[in-house]
């Protein structure tokens, strides 16, 4: 296959990359924005009642500014957080991912036989998405594809790459994100229940002044759980290191039968790999879908 074409070939893959990548954090944007502005709405609105309720216009103000908050939050909600949103970005994704380990397959075996399966099957991954082909973004033609890769360079620049540089570290990052939402949100719980006991033993004046924030605090902590559940991290850490693990003992294995070059094995090696890589991406694609279907 000639440069020009594999180039070519990446090159279309960019441009999915590109797309699901926008798609994504326009959601994660969004996704943060309508918990920001829920949280001041709630606030804005048990100021109105508790600290501000005799302080004439900045009360007015308050009572404004939270509506218009909940009102904005409700509106990205519906515009931008639906099912067909989700279903966009992950099909997206889902076209990048397929062509891109097409291409380092054939990198990494290059049979004189693949070209013309590859561009069939790029062809057929790209029909299923057609729909999309609207909100692609601009092609790069200062990307260039990967070059062949001798064995050696696959297991390291592929596998060990995808292992030490990709799973690990970002299952230890959302490993941390979630663990910090998650605190945030035992924190506000319990900071709800405590104020909720002293409420009991106050006078009737106080508890009124009370009681909006104890709703405020459970409002919030319910909020940092749903924003933690619909950002998926302890599903994404758990599935990220086990196709870690499984990456790990596919090269043990291969390593321990002297690290075979020959056609069959190899190309066995590599398919493997890449199935591994595969399966993946589908099982947090079909989470989402799910999740988006719901």
């Amino acid at each position: 296959m000639s440069d020009d074409l594999l180039n070519s070939l990446w090159q279309r893959r960019t441009r999915w990359s590109r797309t699901a990548t926008h798609l994504k954090r326009r959601l994660d944007r969004t996704r943060l924005a309508v918990l920001l502005l829920g949280s001041w709405g709630a606030i804005a609105t048990a100021s109105t009642t508790t600290i501000l309720r005799s302080a004439g216009i900045p009360t007015r103000i308050m009572a404004l500014s939270g509506a218009v908050a909940l009102a904005v939050a409700t509106f990205l909600t519906a515009q931008y957080l639906t099912a067909e949103s989700t279903r966009r970005w992950t099909r997206a994704r889902a076209v990048s991912e397929g062509i891109k380990q097409r291409i380092l397959a054939y990198c990494a075996t290059g049979y004189p036989e693949q070209p013309g399966r590859l561009q069939a099957d790029i062809a057929g991954i790209e029909q299923a998405a057609d729909d999309l082909r609207p909100l692609l973004a601009p092609a790069d033609t200062t990307v260039r594809a990967p070059r062949p890769m001798r064995p050696e360079e696959y297991v390291h620049d592929r596998v060990l790459a995808q292992i030490d540089d990709y799973y690990l570290p970002t299952a230890r990052r959302y490993s941390a994100r979630a663990a910090r939402l998650r605190r945030a949100a035992i924190g506000l719980g319990l900071a709800a229940t405590i104020v909720a006991a002293i409420n009991t033993g106050v006078g009737a004046e106080a508890a009124g002044r009370i009681a909006p924030w104890v709703a405020v605090m459970t409002t919030l902590s319910g909020s940092l759980l749903a924003y933690l559940a619909v950002k998926r991290y302890d599903f994404l850490v758990m599935t990220y290191l086990a196709t870690a693990d499984r990456l790990h003992r596919r090269l043990d294995r291969w390593r321990a039968d002297g690290s075979p070059t020959d056609r069959d094995r190899w190309g066995e090696f590599v398919a493997d790999c890449e199935n591994t890589i595969s399966l993946e991406n589908a099982s947090w694609m079909a989470k989402w879908s799910e999740r988006a279907e719901a």
